[in-house]
């Protein structure tokens, strides 16, 4: 349960609403791709963890390739890890800055003090159990939500009805542009119309409709509003726990084992997991002002994921990748996808979205506002010409669902690049190697089997048999 509501953060519950009203519901893909991803690593990953006996993934990569890619990968996951808490840490302050009279920043500060500190005081024990309680509030919050919003829209059908109309439901969306990406806020967008109620962002769509539609239910509203806050707290608490404990098992007990008792481990992990949460802290005031959480959790992600991805790929499925090759590609890789990422999160680039309307507000004179790739609504992006006419490099305009692929194969590239300057050939594990996937094991014995040539006595024998046969018929 603990993992189960880590998963599901702010990003989830405030960040996808925003981009389904956006973009359509082509997000709902990601869950079709993650089941095919779940089938492949039982297939090609777990097979080797299992035959290794391995504790941890870190402890696979030391043995498939050195202590240097195992730090390094440890690394990228301390900087993957802090990234993504800052991004769930901004997810609260903007729902309760639309329903109160505090900033964002000094809704940011309060939201990771009360995490890193409970987290310092309490340490997993308080994470699981905090976990617990703060799982029950989500998932109640988005029954609530889903619950009233078909009570107030007349049921599901009228829901697929006017979703229909708005274009929200395209699914499959397959063209090759690399710049596209893929509600009871009917003929009324509050963000388009500066509502007077305070939402400035789309990320806050749900904390408005809260506010503006479960009034009339008692206790409701603050009930949804503190599901929302479980699920920023849930994920930052188990992170700061998982940050400290990486950074002392990877990085502190390696240097001061001999200093280090099992009192002191705990008193430390709790002094990281409170340095962490100040470094969240900070991190996420530099992204408060981003146009989409969602966006800005993928884009952050992205810097790590695919060239971790593909280093794994590499061990599991090559023979030949060296230790050194394996990190000077890794951080190669890393260096150019955190170009793309954050030239992409604080480029003033904003992605053409389906038809927006403020026909239904009241005392409106316009009839629809459409933005969309031909026509751009000024009152909304609040840009001057000179502005609209600057154009962002190409690379800065792709969709953070892009970047990982991009960063997969940029690693391998660059991995095999490095490797075949370090000895290639020469530190190249054997075909029987536990490290092996049982797919690559089986291609090359089959591989071997198709392309043995016979040896010398072989053809002696044949050659033999085939001059006897004429001296027969004889």
């Amino acid at each position: 349960m603990s993992i189960s509501v880590t998963i599901m953060s702010t990003s989830a519950m405030l960040g996808l609403p925003s981009e389904t009203y956006r973009f359509g519901c082509q997000f709902i893909l990601v869950a079709f791709s993650t089941g095919v991803g779940i089938l492949l690593s039982s297939r090609i990953f777990l097979p080797v963890y299992f035959e290794c006996n391995v504790s941890s993934i870190y402890e696979f990569l030391e043995m498939r390739f050195g202590k240097y890619t195992k730090y390094t990968v440890s690394g990228m996951f301390i900087i993957q890890m802090v990234l993504y808490t800052s991004t769930v840490l901004l997810g609260p302050a903007l729902a309760l800055n639309a329903v109160t009279d505090f900033s964002v920043n000094m809704m940011i500060i309060l939201s990771g003090a009360v995490c890193a500190f409970y987290c310092f005081m309490g340490g997993i024990k308080a994470v699981l159990w905090t976990d617990a309680f703060q799982g029950f509030l989500m998932f109640l919050c988005l029954f609530v939500i889903y619950g009233v919003g078909l009570l107030e829209i007349g049921g599901f059908t009228e829901m697929y009805k006017r979703s229909s109309m708005g274009d929200r439901l395209q699914f499959f969306d397959f063209r090759f542009d690399f710049t596209t990406r893929f509600f009871l806020i009917i003929k009324c967008d509050p963000v388009l119309m500066k509502s007077e109620d305070g939402i400035t962002k789309y990320d806050q769509l749900v904390p408005y409709f809260i506010i503006s539609r479960l009034q009339s239910y008692p206790g409701l509203t603050g009930l949804c509003f503190a599901g929302i806050f479980s699920s920023s707290l849930s994920t930052i608490s188990s992170a700061l726990n998982s940050l400290a404990t990486v950074t002392i098992i990877d990085f502190i007990q390696p240097i001061f084992s001999k200093r280090l008792n099992p009192k002191r481990e705990v008193y430390l992990a709790k002094g990281l997991s409170l340095f962490y949460g100040v470094v969240c802290i900070l991190l996420t005031y530099s992204i408060a002002g981003v146009d989409s959480i969602a966006q800005a959790t993928g884009v952050l992600m992205s810097v790590t994921e695919g060239p971790v991805l593909a280093v794994f790929l590499i061990g599991v499925l090559t023979r030949k990748a060296t230790d050194k090759g394996t990190v000077f590609g890794l951080i190669t890789s890393v260096i150019l996808i955190s170009w793309i990422c954050f030239g992409s999160l604080f480029s003033d680039y904003v992605y053409p979205t389906l038809p927006l309307e403020t026909s239904g507000c009241p005392n409106m004179n316009i009839t629809n506002v459409f933005v969309n790739s031909s026509i751009t609504c000024f009152d909304e992006v609040d840009r001057t010409l000179d502005d609209v006419r600057k154009e962002p490099f190409i690379l800065y305009k792709m969709p953070y669902a892009w970047i990982p692929t991009i960063g997969t194969l940029t690693a391998v590239i660059t991995i095999f690049i490095g490797s075949l300057f370090s000895g290639l050939n020469k530190n190249a594990i054997p075909k029987n190697s536990k490290c092996l996937s049982p797919i690559v094991q089986y291609w090359m014995k089959r591989s071997e089997i198709n392309g043995k040539l016979p040896d010398a006595n072989e053809i002696e024998l044949r050659c033999e048999s085939a001059t006897e046969v004429p001296e027969q018929n004889k």
